[in-house]
């Protein structure tokens, strides 16, 4: 199974099937840059992914190996944005595992 790649403004995921690990549940790996922050921001992205991919039960169960890559986009360089920007992440990052949860289970 080849690596998938799902790209929005905020962040870069990547997903792979597991199955030749013999694994039957999901696993979930985070990469967030220094450029995105300072260490209590970065940990903030870090929290709302793994709450996101825990509430949403279906994942747990399906095979995939996941790879969250956070990036901080350049209209949101400033200090003042930072709000702005995890609202913009919080609301992409759930469109696209609500999307990628229903793609997966149909396939």
């Amino acid at each position: 199974f080849p690596v998938t790649i799902i790209r929005s403004h905020t962040f870069i995921i990547y997903y792979k099937s597991n199955n030749d690990l013999m694994l039957s549940h999901a696993r979930l790996g985070l990469s967030v840059s220094k450029k995105v922050g300072k260490s209590h921001e970065r940990n903030l992205f870090k929290r709302k992914v793994r709450e996101c991919f825990r509430t949403h039960c279906s994942f747990k169960k399906l095979p995939f190996d996941f790879l969250i890559v956070v990036q901080r986009p350049y209209k949101f360089k400033e200090r003042d944005h930072f709000q702005i920007f995890v609202e913009t992440f919080e609301r992409d990052l759930s469109f696209v595992v609500n999307k990628l949860a229903t793609d997966l289970q149909k396939a």
